[in-house]
């Protein structure tokens, strides 16, 4: 079987249902579960060891860096500020463009967050303004893979 990839264009990043405009970048990053260490009498063994035995107690769902060209005017942009400001919880919405064997949908990506750093520009004499900004998830990422 040949191997096959996928572009990394994002089809739509919503916030709160707001499409944000000018996204260039997403990035998930720190999902992960702490556990706990049950290994005990009945425990497995190795050789003449035993098997720690690993229990997960917390998940921590991550985190959603995004960027893309600043735009004053952009909704989207504008709900980052405006959830940022208020501390809200933010339902977002990630959809990659349709990949093969995709008619309908792109695969999704669903949570709800809070952002902990806002879009305001990076700004340079010689270069277009650009945002960065950082949603925290706050409940479990579901992925959903288009069809």
């Amino acid at each position: 079987m040949a191997s096959t990839s996928m572009n990394g264009r994002i089809g739509t990043l919503t916030i709160g249902g707001v499409a944000v405009g000018q996204a260039k970048s997403a990035q998930f990053s720190g999902s992960k579960w702490a556990t706990d260490d049950i290994t005990n009498m009945a425990s497995p063994t190795a050789g003449v060891g035993v098997i720690k035995e690993q229990a997960p107690t917390i998940l921590t769902p991550g985190e959603l860096a995004i960027g893309g060209v600043w735009l004053y005017n952009d909704p989207g942009q504008q709900a980052l500020i405006t959830a940022f400001n208020t501390g809200a919880l933010v339902a977002v919405v990630l959809t990659l463009v349709k990949g093969e064997a995709q008619a309908t949908a792109g695969t999704s990506f669903t949570f709800s967050g809070y952002v902990t750093d806002p879009p305001y520009p990076d700004m340079s004499v010689d270069k277009a303004m650009t945002f960065k900004a950082t949603i925290l998830a706050n409940t479990a990422i579901t992925v959903g893979y288009g069809s």
